[in-house]
């Protein structure tokens, strides 16, 4: 596999470099070592790969094909023997956290996920009360990772970044849940989507569009988590950019999910045609 990834490596450098962007813009690391592990030898076997949206395969699909193929002419896959017995199978993997939800604006007459219902990618443990309560026990790794990407840590951004990529069209619209406090603030979730829309030339920013008119508590240290506190503190500022288009608004973290809620209620009312709701991770209760 390393021969593999280091030809494919060379190969987005290269890409890179033509186009003087950075190689995370053309694949994140994750999504080149995926390619060198399973080895896609057809578009739609590449298609499955996490990271990989439609502008990106019709860029770039087959002079990475082209590479894999190469190696699997050299290096043929060798037939497996079945440890199993006749008439047992082995039990199914986690397939991850959207094989069950589904995609989100990839066919919107057909992905399966109700506007109403917040997509989350995994749980979401709170430090103090981990620490607390469980000191013994190691840290969750997808909480320890959205706290990296609160604190705008390149490479967790990308990961989430390249989880959520390939599940969108290439026309939509990226909204996020402003911060407690008014002004333009520099925040994960804000980059988060920002590289998402960067991803695919169809995608707009509007990230600006929704803003904190004034300051409220955190919701995370004791604020009111009520509906009616983000619909009375959060505008729309920008209505005509959104007007009649596909929204997705995400946030970090979700709780009470009233936070993306009361955005959703928001961008609807401002004339969105479609919006649905996105965080990185929901609150385990009782941490």
């Amino acid at each position: 596999m390393n021969d593999l990834l280091e030809r494919l490596k060379a190969l987005r450098r290269s890409l890179a470099d033509e186009r003087k962007v950075p190689a995370y813009v053309i694949f994140h690391d994750s999504t080149l070592i995926e390619m060198a592990e399973s080895r896609p030898a057809t578009l739609e076997e590449l298609r499955n790969i996490k990271g990989i949206g439609p502008q990106k395969m019709e860029d770039f699909g087959e002079l990475f094909l082209k590479v894999i193929r190469d190696d699997l002419e050299k290096n043929p896959p060798q037939k497996e023997e079945s440890s199993a017995e006749e008439g047992t199978e082995e039990p199914a993997e986690n397939e991850g956290p959207f094989s069950v939800i589904g995609a989100i604006f990839v066919d919107p007459a057909k992905d399966g996920v109700s506007d109403e219902i917040i997509t989350d990618l995994g749980k979401y443990y709170s430090k103090k009360a981990w620490d607390r309560d469980r000191s013994n026990q190691r840290y969750p790794e997808h909480s320890a990772k959205i706290l990296a990407a609160k604190d705008c840590f390149e490479e967790e951004i990308l990961e989430f970044v390249s989880m959520i990529d390939p599940l969108l069209q290439d026309d939509v619209y990226l909204a996020r849940v402003p911060s407690h406090a008014p002004g333009k603030q520099l925040t994960g979730i804000r980059v988060v989507a920002e590289e998402i829309v960067a991803r695919e030339d169809g995608r707009v920013d509007a990230t600006a569009c929704l803003e904190r008119i004034y300051k409220i508590a955190k919701k995370s240290t004791g604020g009111d988590r009520s509906l009616e506190v983000d619909l009375n503190s959060i505008r729309v500022s920008e209505p005509e950019l959104i007007k009649e288009k596909k929204v997705l608004v995400i946030d970090d973290v979700t709780t009470s999910g009233n936070s993306l809620r009361a955005c959703r209620e928001l961008l609807l009312q401002a004339g969105a045609k479609r919006v649905k709701m996105l965080a990185l991770g929901k609150t385990v209760r009782g941490t």
